[in-house]
């Protein structure tokens, strides 16, 4: 999934194009209908929000168990395998 800015005829402006998950888009237009948004009056408050907060305007966190993953994979603490080890272990979940 990219995003591509490219330039349109009205001078100062800009367009953006997304690939997204069909499924992902049908689920967040139903949702943007449903408080009065259009899916560019969506993308332009989530932009706006971003620079008026300087950041993402909501938290971003991530589950337990990839904290934990990430944590276990610290440098040092994570089992290092060779590519023959990597490739037998994928075999034998598959």
């Amino acid at each position: 999934m990219g995003a591509r800015v490219t330039k349109t005829k009205r001078p100062g402006f800009r367009s953006v194009n997304v690939r997204l998950v069909a499924w992902d888009k049908e689920l967040a237009e139903n949702i943007f209908r449903k408080v009065g948004l259009t899916p560019t009056e969506a993308i332009r408050l989530f932009y706006r929000q971003t620079i008026n907060t300087g950041g993402i305007p909501f938290g971003l966190t991530l589950p337990e168990a990839t904290l934990a993953a990430m944590r276990e994979a610290e440098p040092g603490t994570a089992e290092e395998l060779s590519l023959d080890d990597l490739k037998t272990e994928l075999d034998a979940i598959r």
